[in-house]
């Protein structure tokens, strides 16, 4: 079950559901965020040379790792949803582990601010959650791979570029 903020109309929902608070509104959006986010990470995984899935019915896969990543929330709204920051920590992970093929799914978490502390703008927690088999994941090590200092320096080239991206974005709205 999902949980819901406590007050969607929270400023730090603002971003995400507009001007129409109501808890399917809530709902759909945060889905559609978490397979935005998916998809990125599909595509970094596979500019790395790392096969990866995520199951139709996502909640279903038996998770046997999980990284929880909380942005907090800022004075810029845009900062907690800037997934980038979550996906660098997430990719460290799995260069780190020397991961080849995994499946894995996203779950968005928001918290609406506590209204007693001023400077308190709520949080989102990102928990990746992923499986995969030690057994196998010998099949997919080829001796030919690039080092993981070679897949690191592409995956920061791959972070520009998507920050350049991003920007030409914002520049042209």
């Amino acid at each position: 079950m999902r949980p819901i903020p406590s007050d969607l109309n929270d400023i730090i929902l603002s971003r995400l559901i507009g001007s129409a608070p109501t808890e399917e509104n809530y709902i759909v959006a945060i889905e559609k965020f978490e397979m935005y986010c998916e998809k990125y990470l599909i595509e970094i995984f596979q500019k790395l040379g790392i096969k990866s899935l995520v199951k139709s019915s996502r909640k279903s896969l038996p998770c046997n790792n999980e990284l929880m990543v909380v942005l907090e929330g800022e004075t810029d709204m845009n900062a907690p949803y800037e997934f980038f920051r979550v996906a660098n920590k997430i990719l460290k992970e799995i260069l780190v582990k020397d991961i080849k093929k995994l499946r894995f799914y996203i779950q968005i978490d928001i918290y609406s601010r506590n209204k007693i502390y001023i400077a308190d703008y709520g949080k989102i927690e990102y928990r990746f959650r992923y499986h995969y088999s030690e057994s196998h994941q010998e099949l997919y090590r080829d001796k030919d791979l690039e080092s993981i200092e070679t897949r690191s320096e592409k995956l920061k080239v791959s972070f520009d570029n998507f920050r350049k991206e991003r920007a030409l974005i914002l520049n042209e709205k």
